[in-house]
Protein backbone atom coordinates (compact mmCIF):
# COMPACT_ATOMS: atom_id res chain seq x y z
CA UNK A 1 0.00 0.00 0.00
CA UNK A 2 3.08 2.38 -0.18
CA UNK A 3 1.68 5.27 -2.94
CA UNK A 4 4.37 7.22 -2.35
CA UNK A 5 5.41 10.14 0.51
CA UNK A 6 2.31 12.45 0.70
CA UNK A 7 -0.33 9.89 1.80
CA UNK A 8 -3.00 13.02 2.35
CA UNK A 9 -3.25 12.84 -1.65
CA UNK A 10 -3.88 8.81 -1.42
CA UNK A 11 -7.54 9.04 -3.25
CA UNK A 12 -10.05 6.92 -1.21
CA UNK A 13 -10.29 4.64 -4.20
CA UNK A 14 -7.19 3.33 -4.70
CA UNK A 15 -6.63 2.38 -1.01
CA UNK A 16 -9.90 0.73 -1.24
CA UNK A 17 -8.23 -1.33 -4.13
CA UNK A 18 -4.99 -2.02 -2.16
CA UNK A 19 -6.48 -2.73 1.00
CA UNK A 20 -8.68 -5.91 -1.16
CA UNK A 21 -5.61 -6.84 -3.10
CA UNK A 22 -3.59 -7.13 0.52
CA UNK A 23 -6.24 -8.53 2.32
CA UNK A 24 -8.41 -10.16 -0.43
CA UNK A 25 -11.47 -8.78 1.56
CA UNK A 26 -12.70 -6.25 3.97
CA UNK A 27 -16.00 -4.42 5.72
CA UNK A 28 -16.28 -1.01 4.33
CA UNK A 29 -15.69 0.42 8.25
CA UNK A 30 -12.38 -1.28 8.65
CA UNK A 31 -11.09 0.40 5.50
CA UNK A 32 -12.25 3.71 6.45
CA UNK A 33 -10.24 2.62 9.29
CA UNK A 34 -7.51 1.95 8.11
CA UNK A 35 -7.87 4.72 5.58
CA UNK A 36 -8.26 8.00 8.32
CA UNK A 37 -5.19 6.76 9.96
CA UNK A 38 -3.42 6.46 7.36
CA UNK A 39 -4.27 10.04 5.30
CA UNK A 40 -4.41 11.46 8.73
CA UNK A 41 -7.77 13.32 7.62
CA UNK A 42 -11.26 13.25 8.76
CA UNK A 43 -12.82 11.64 6.04
CA UNK A 44 -16.96 10.58 7.03
CA UNK A 45 -17.89 6.69 7.04
CA UNK A 46 -20.68 7.10 4.36
CA UNK A 47 -17.48 8.53 1.86
CA UNK A 48 -16.54 4.68 2.25
CA UNK A 49 -20.06 3.24 1.87
CA UNK A 50 -20.65 5.42 -1.37
CA UNK A 51 -17.57 4.38 -3.02
CA UNK A 52 -18.42 0.86 -2.36
CA UNK A 53 -21.56 1.34 -4.12
CA UNK A 54 -20.32 3.25 -6.79
CA UNK A 55 -17.56 0.30 -7.45
CA UNK A 56 -20.28 -2.41 -7.31
CA UNK A 57 -21.98 -1.06 -10.31
CA UNK A 58 -19.01 -0.44 -12.26
CA UNK A 59 -18.23 -4.09 -11.71
CA UNK A 60 -14.83 -3.90 -10.04
CA UNK A 61 -15.95 -5.01 -6.25
CA UNK A 62 -18.94 -7.46 -5.05
CA UNK A 63 -20.21 -8.88 -1.84
CA UNK A 64 -18.21 -12.03 -0.87
CA UNK A 65 -20.08 -12.56 2.23
CA UNK A 66 -22.63 -11.81 4.93
CA UNK A 67 -22.26 -11.95 8.62
CA UNK A 68 -25.94 -12.27 10.41
CA UNK A 69 -25.76 -10.10 13.48
CA UNK A 70 -28.23 -9.43 16.01
CA UNK A 71 -29.29 -6.38 14.76
CA UNK A 72 -28.55 -6.52 10.44
CA UNK A 73 -26.22 -7.69 8.67
CA UNK A 74 -21.98 -7.12 7.69
CA UNK A 75 -21.10 -6.94 3.78
CA UNK A 76 -17.86 -8.02 3.34
CA UNK A 77 -16.86 -6.97 -0.48
CA UNK A 78 -13.84 -8.85 -2.75
CA UNK A 79 -12.64 -7.51 -5.81
CA UNK A 80 -14.14 -8.92 -9.09
CA UNK A 81 -11.59 -9.87 -12.02
CA UNK A 82 -12.01 -6.33 -13.70
CA UNK A 83 -11.21 -4.68 -10.27
CA UNK A 84 -7.96 -6.36 -9.79
CA UNK A 85 -6.79 -5.75 -13.56
CA UNK A 86 -4.23 -2.95 -13.76
CA UNK A 87 -6.95 -1.31 -16.41
CA UNK A 88 -9.01 -0.97 -12.95
CA UNK A 89 -6.79 1.42 -11.46
CA UNK A 90 -7.83 4.57 -13.26
CA UNK A 91 -11.45 4.17 -12.51
CA UNK A 92 -10.38 3.83 -8.58
CA UNK A 93 -8.88 6.82 -8.72
CA UNK A 94 -11.96 8.46 -10.00
CA UNK A 95 -14.86 6.42 -9.81
CA UNK A 96 -17.36 9.19 -9.89
CA UNK A 97 -15.81 10.63 -13.12
CA UNK A 98 -16.65 6.98 -14.58
CA UNK A 99 -20.18 7.38 -13.33
CA UNK A 100 -20.49 10.90 -14.90
CA UNK A 101 -18.90 9.03 -18.07
CA UNK A 102 -21.81 6.03 -18.24
CA UNK A 103 -24.42 8.25 -17.60
CA UNK A 104 -23.68 10.84 -20.55
CA UNK A 105 -23.38 7.38 -22.53
CA UNK A 106 -26.76 5.78 -21.32
CA UNK A 107 -28.09 9.91 -22.25
CA UNK A 108 -26.98 9.82 -26.00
Amino acid sequence: MNRGDNMEDYPAGLFIRDYLLKHREGRPYDMWKEYTKLVKKDVKLKTFYTYISILSKLGLVEISRIMKKRRGRTYYYRLTDKGRSKEAEDVFARPMYYVRLMSEVKQE
